[in-house]
Protein backbone atom coordinates (compact mmCIF):
# COMPACT_ATOMS: atom_id res chain seq x y z
CA UNK A 1 0.00 0.00 0.00
CA UNK A 2 1.44 3.90 -1.07
CA UNK A 3 1.95 6.01 1.66
CA UNK A 4 -0.34 7.87 0.49
CA UNK A 5 -3.51 4.93 0.60
CA UNK A 6 -2.12 4.96 4.47
CA UNK A 7 -3.02 8.73 4.78
CA UNK A 8 -6.84 8.01 5.03
CA UNK A 9 -8.78 8.95 7.97
CA UNK A 10 -8.30 5.71 9.72
CA UNK A 11 -4.61 5.80 9.24
CA UNK A 12 -4.65 9.52 10.69
CA UNK A 13 -6.63 8.52 13.14
CA UNK A 14 -4.75 5.96 14.50
CA UNK A 15 -1.49 7.93 14.46
CA UNK A 16 -3.04 10.82 16.70
CA UNK A 17 -4.40 8.03 18.91
CA UNK A 18 -1.25 5.89 19.15
CA UNK A 19 1.56 7.19 17.18
CA UNK A 20 3.56 4.21 18.18
CA UNK A 21 1.43 1.45 17.01
CA UNK A 22 3.21 -0.89 15.04
CA UNK A 23 2.20 -2.32 11.74
CA UNK A 24 3.21 -5.52 11.16
CA UNK A 25 5.32 -5.53 7.66
CA UNK A 26 4.56 -8.48 5.18
CA UNK A 27 6.94 -10.23 3.14
CA UNK A 28 7.87 -8.57 0.22
CA UNK A 29 5.45 -5.59 0.03
CA UNK A 30 5.58 -3.48 3.08
CA UNK A 31 1.32 -3.21 3.05
CA UNK A 32 1.08 -7.16 2.61
CA UNK A 33 -0.83 -7.42 5.60
CA UNK A 34 -2.85 -4.12 5.57
CA UNK A 35 -5.53 -6.04 4.15
CA UNK A 36 -6.39 -7.99 6.88
CA UNK A 37 -6.65 -5.17 9.43
CA UNK A 38 -10.15 -5.29 11.14
CA UNK A 39 -9.84 -2.34 13.26
CA UNK A 40 -8.07 -0.85 16.22
CA UNK A 41 -9.22 -1.24 19.86
CA UNK A 42 -8.27 -0.11 23.21
CA UNK A 43 -9.20 -0.96 26.84
CA UNK A 44 -9.27 1.08 29.33
CA UNK A 45 -6.99 4.00 29.28
CA UNK A 46 -4.64 2.13 27.26
CA UNK A 47 -3.28 3.34 23.53
CA UNK A 48 -5.14 1.58 21.03
CA UNK A 49 -3.92 -0.60 19.06
CA UNK A 50 -4.07 -2.40 15.45
CA UNK A 51 -6.27 -5.59 15.63
CA UNK A 52 -5.58 -8.06 12.52
CA UNK A 53 -7.95 -10.90 11.59
CA UNK A 54 -5.19 -13.84 12.04
CA UNK A 55 -6.93 -16.05 9.23
CA UNK A 56 -6.88 -13.51 6.97
CA UNK A 57 -3.22 -13.50 7.64
CA UNK A 58 -2.26 -17.20 7.14
CA UNK A 59 -4.79 -17.11 3.95
CA UNK A 60 -2.91 -13.94 2.55
CA UNK A 61 0.36 -15.39 3.15
CA UNK A 62 -0.93 -18.87 1.19
CA UNK A 63 -2.34 -17.66 -1.62
CA UNK A 64 0.55 -14.44 -2.37
CA UNK A 65 3.13 -16.52 -1.65
CA UNK A 66 1.98 -19.75 -2.63
CA UNK A 67 2.68 -21.74 0.55
CA UNK A 68 0.95 -24.51 2.06
CA UNK A 69 -1.36 -24.02 4.98
CA UNK A 70 1.25 -25.28 7.37
CA UNK A 71 3.87 -23.40 5.70
CA UNK A 72 1.72 -20.19 6.00
CA UNK A 73 0.97 -21.05 9.93
CA UNK A 74 4.52 -21.95 11.07
CA UNK A 75 5.61 -18.86 9.30
CA UNK A 76 3.59 -16.20 11.18
CA UNK A 77 3.64 -18.27 14.36
CA UNK A 78 7.29 -17.38 14.20
CA UNK A 79 7.64 -13.85 12.90
CA UNK A 80 4.32 -12.71 13.69
CA UNK A 81 1.89 -13.76 15.88
CA UNK A 82 4.36 -14.43 18.90
CA UNK A 83 6.30 -11.34 18.25
CA UNK A 84 6.50 -8.91 21.02
CA UNK A 85 7.57 -5.46 19.41
CA UNK A 86 6.43 -3.06 22.12
CA UNK A 87 3.57 -1.49 23.77
CA UNK A 88 2.47 -0.70 20.23
CA UNK A 89 1.90 -4.44 19.52
CA UNK A 90 -0.92 -5.57 17.37
CA UNK A 91 -3.38 -7.88 18.52
CA UNK A 92 -4.21 -10.53 16.66
CA UNK A 93 -7.73 -11.47 16.09
CA UNK A 94 -8.76 -15.32 16.17
CA UNK A 95 -12.53 -15.89 14.83
CA UNK A 96 -14.90 -18.63 16.20
CA UNK A 97 -14.94 -20.81 13.15
CA UNK A 98 -18.83 -21.69 12.96
CA UNK A 99 -19.55 -25.72 12.52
Amino acid sequence: MSKEIRNTQFWLDLAEANPDAVIFDGPGDKDFFDCCIVGYAGRGNELPLLVYNGEKMIERLMFGHEISYEDACEYLSFNTFGAWLGEGTPLILRPIKEG
